[in-house]
């Protein structure tokens, strides 16, 4: 039997940045640089028994729940990275990159599953919610 669990994405902090500082050889795209801003969550899954505090901070996620929204977090930062096919700045291993890409993509076919990206303000919108806490769970 599988627990359910309430999700919510915790807006901690906020910077300010650019297309061309944040997407990998952005220079590439051949499109006008534009203001980006970066949003940093961390997620609380909690029900009736527990509290789960989830930050990934910058080491690779450990998987994604199958009852719940898959999140990206550093994996993807911007759904942008995705749907565009717009790698971040820093990467360490592109195949592994891209991997990760294959399996949120694969993730996300699930029906009625939506991506959390780990830093886009475009959570909020997505999610149909506004301000610091975003209830990422129906």
């Amino acid at each position: 039997m599988s627990e359910q669990y309430e999700v919510l994405a915790i807006r901690y902090g906020t910077r300010e940045s650019s297309a061309a500082e944040v997407f990998l050889n952005y220079h590439a795209y051949h499109e006008p640089d534009r203001p980006l801003r970066m949003d940093y969550f961390f997620w609380v899954a909690r029900n009736a028994a527990r509290t789960v505090v989830v930050d990934t901070g910058f080491s690779p996620a450990g998987g994604a729940a199958r009852d719940g929204p898959p999140l990206a977090s550093d994996a993807v930062h911007y759904y942008e990275e995705l749907e565009r096919d717009r790698p971040f700045a820093t990467v360490a291993n592109r195949p592994d990159l891209y991997a990760a890409f294959d399996q949120i993509s694969e993730l996300a076919q699930a029906p009625g599953t939506r991506v959390v990206a780990g830093h886009d303000p475009l959570v909020a919108e997505r999610f149909g919610r506004s301000g610091p806490v975003i209830q990422l769970s129906a």
